[in-house]
């Protein structure tokens, strides 16, 4: 199973693929929670794609079983985090 998951940044195109091995083929992709806002999961073809709203990190377990009924189980973060700061000028005395 894959073990992580890319960062991404809010308000770009985000794309990674889940990727499993062993059982039988075709897999089925699914998830305990709620994806973070813009994104989606293509449960046939283990892809998250879109573009997340705000910087965040969460936690989701996501599950792929096989065509016999077999599954496996992995907690990845996803992180979304801003490529941008402020920063004020030091102060004179």
């Amino acid at each position: 199973l894959t073990e992580t998951l890319p960062m991404g940044v809010p308000l770009a195109e985000y794309r990674a693929s889940l990727e499993a091995q062993g059982g039988q083929p075709p897999y089925t992709w699914s998830l305990d929670a709620p994806l973070p806002d813009g994104l989606t999961l293509d449960a046939s073809q283990g892809w998250l794609t879109g573009t997340p709203t705000t910087a965040q990190e969460q936690e989701i377990e996501f599950r792929v079983s096989d065509e016999a009924g077999a599954e496996a189980v992995r907690l990845l973060t996803l992180r979304f985090e801003s490529m941008i700061e402020i920063r004020t000028p030091a102060r004179l005395p």
